[in-house]
Formats: structure tokens, C-alpha cells, sequence
């Protein structure tokens, strides 16, 4: 099941009304840690997505139009498989990220529960004391809480 994962299956773009919506001649590509998309120029095969670590592909897809790959817009060195699958590697190259300390930072905030003040008053809510309801689906509540029942949504 872990190996299913690895494995995505996109369709190229074709022409006509539903180009984006092509069901036919899926391509398939094991590796990537995700998998946007396929798209087929003459004989290149061109791969879009996102790495998180060095990846292994392996491609299958029409000979015709996978002579070249690239990913993301380099191109790949391509093998060919026993089995007629087209295999490759790509380096990942991850960007430098620099956490700041969140210590020094200016934080702003909202006031979000005032009930939570000493001075909140809830004397304007509605009080939820109904013990019968005319909604036909019966409460499961020792009391009705339908807001209906209460003269919302009127």
C-alpha cells in the first residue's frame, strides 16, 4: 500500500471543449513527493511538481511522445528499463530557510471571548427552555434546541 503512494496518474492536455478533462493515454510517474501534471510537446514529455528530497522516477508513457522528459522544466537523463519504463533522478533543491526567533517579534492580537470578562452580560441571550417542538424530527435533548422553536429563521 505504501508503494501505491508513490504513484501518480495524470492525463495530458488535449484539444477541443474539454481539453483539461483528457481521460486517454494516462501517464504515469512513481516518485515525487507530488505530482502536478503532464504535459506532452512533440516528443517531449514535460513534468511538473514538487520534491522534498532527491527522487528516482520512473515514467510510463507512449515512446512517441516521451523521447525527452523534464521536470519542472530541466531536462532529465532518462534510462530505459528491461520492462520498456523510462527511469530517472532529479536533485532536489531546497531554498535556505531562516526561522526568526519568535521571541523578538511584534505580536497583535484580538480580543476574541469577551464572555470571558468579569463584565460580560449574557442577560440578552435567548433562554433555551422549550420542552416540546412542532419540528418532526424529535429532539434527543432533554431540552429543544432547534432555533426555530425559539423564533429564528422566521
Amino acid at each position: 500500500r505504501a508503494n501505491a503512494y508513490q504513484f501518480w496518474v495524470l492525463h495530458p492536455p488535449t484539444s477541443g471543449d474539454f481539453a483539461s478533462y483528457n481521460t486517454e493515454n494516462p501517464i504515469i510517474v512513481k516518485g515525487g513527493y507530488l505530482v502536478r501534471s503532464v504535459d506532452v510537446k512533440g516528443s517531449t514529455l514535460a513534468i511538473q511538481g514538487d520534491l522534498n528530497s532527491t527522487a528516482t522516477f520512473e515514467i510510463i508513457a507512449p515512446s512517441a511522445s516521451s523521447k525527452s522528459v523534464t521536470f519542472n522544466g530541466e531536462t532529465l537523463k532518462v534510462s530505459k528499463t528491461a520492462q520498456g519504463t523510462l527511469t530517472a533522478s532529479r536533485a532536489v533543491n531546497l531554498p535556505n530557510v531562516v526561522v526568526p526567533r519568535l521571541s523578538s517579534l511584534a505580536w497583535k492580537t484580538a480580543d476574541s471571548l469577551p464572555e470571558i470578562k468579569a463584565s460580560y452580560s449574557d442577560a440578552k441571550w435567548t433562554v433555551a427552555n422549550h420542552n416540546t417542538t412542532v419540528n418532526p424530527a424529535p429532539p434527543t435533548t432533554p431540552v429543544v434546541l432547534y432555533a426555530g422553536d425559539y423564533g429564528y429563521h422566521t
